[in-house]
């Protein structure tokens, strides 16, 4: 099980094996994440001390991952084994989501 929070989803890049023929391990996926919409604007409230040198939005969607949300409000997602949260506001059902299915995986493996 994978919880992803706000920009968590980057991590989520690591597994594209370009070169290697290879698909990213996230194709075909739908997640949330913090939009690059609000990444732009996020500097201007002193969020982030600047604009980021790319962009996690486009870059997830390119490797084929859906980010569903158009703007942060708290929305979690689950899709197979990954649990996302669009935002910090996301954070209390996000875990609220994760919990039990991180319990249950636990129980049934034997952790």
């Amino acid at each position: 099980r994978l919880p992803r929070l706000c920009h968590g989803p980057a991590a989520l890049l690591s597994t594209a094996t370009e070169g290697l023929n290879k698909k990213f391990a996230y194709d075909g996926y739908e997640l949330m994440s913090f939009t690059d919409k609000t990444d732009a604007f996020s500097p201007s409230l002193g969020y982030m001390p600047g604009h980021l040198k790319w962009k996690l939005q486009e870059a997830i969607e390119n490797k084929g991952a859906k980010v569903l949300n158009t703007e942060e409000t708290g929305a979690t997602h689950q899709d197979r084994e990954l649990i996302t949260g669009d935002s910090p506001f996301a954070a209390g059902p996000l875990g609220i989501m994760a919990a039990p299915i991180l319990v249950k995986y636990a129980n049934d493996n034997n952790l």
